[in-house]
């Protein structure tokens, strides 16, 4: 069964609601700049270990101040017999890790309707929701090569992120390019729910009720991920193709469907036989 907020009488109302606001990393790992660790690889005997780059900073590589924002649209119609109440909402938020965030959209539909000199009282309630989501690989079941954060903050921060021409630095398949690996990863997820009842209410007598209720709930999913063919991982990466293409990468789909129903059948009796005394008795089946 669903619940929402109904319909007023009286004129039709408008309501809009908007707000924004923004996050970001609130306690970031203090690790050296380029050029402390080139200093400090100078101190330890080892400057081998200076590859020349300045300007690292993994936070710049894969964080960013995230924005959000979302929307909020209401309205009500109301006579002497029905009330009907609709809603929109829109939610974007982009996650403090480039490249990831969420949309989220929904619509409510409330409405009762009295027939039959108010014999009869139908309810409808439709909620729906879709939301498409945009991930990274930050799961900690990825290994510190294959997790973003881990290959960020693992980064020698004295190695460039391109190349003069433009293409990005690669050391090898097990030392990876953050920044390579955040713009070579696609991971998008789509979601929608459909939740949804009809219940009519017939007043047989002024002490007994009957009320059916059948509902809905529908819901899909799909999810597409892929890791670019050119990409440099063990495993992953596998020279190429007949004619000369990057030959290697990921790709998984995922989908899931479910459609439940319910069925519900509630019959009431109220009966008040004195000041001190009555008597509320109820009788259902539900099946689903």
């Amino acid at each position: 069964m669903i619940t929402t907020k109904k319909g007023t009488i009286g004129k039709p109302q408008f309501e809009y609601s908007t707000s924004m606001g923004f996050q970001k990393v609130s306690n970031p790992i203090d690790m050296m700049s380029s050029e402390q660790y080139a200093e400090q690889a100078s101190l330890n005997g080892s400057p081998g270990l200076d590859h020349g780059s300045r300007g690292y900073d993994y936070e710049d590589a894969i964080f960013r101040t995230a924005n959000t924002i979302s929307h909020d649209l209401s309205a009500s119609f109301s006579g002497d017999d029905s009330r009907t109440r609709m809603s929109f909402g829109y939610l974007d938020q982009e996650g403090i890790v480039k490249e990831t965030g969420m949309q989220k959209y929904t619509f409510s539909l409330n409405n009762s309707l009295k027939a039959f000199n108010e014999k009869v009282l139908l309810e409808t309630n439709v909620l729906t929701s879709h939301i498409a989501d945009k991930a990274q690989l930050i799961t900690g079941g990825a290994g510190f090569i294959g997790n973003l954060l881990g290959s960020a903050l693992y980064c020698n921060p004295t190695y460039p992120i391109f190349n003069d021409d433009g293409s990005y630095f690669v050391k090898g398949t097990d030392y990876l390019n953050p920044v390579q690996l955040l713009n070579s990863y696609d991971d998008n997820a789509n979601t929608t729910r459909i939740l949804a009842s009809i219940s009519p209410t017939v007043h047989i007598t002024d002490k007994i009720d009957y009320k059916f209720v059948f509902g809905v709930d529908y819901s899909t999913s799909d999810r597409a991920s892929q890791l670019a063919a050119d990409f440099p991982l063990n495993d992953v990466s596998g020279g190429t193709t007949a004619d000369g293409s990057p030959a290697g990468g990921l790709a998984f789909l995922f989908d899931v469907e479910r459609f439940n129903k319910t069925f519900e059948n509630i019959l009431t009796y109220r009966n008040d036989f004195s000041e001190n005394f009555s008597l509320n008795a109820l009788l259902g089946y539900s099946y689903s």
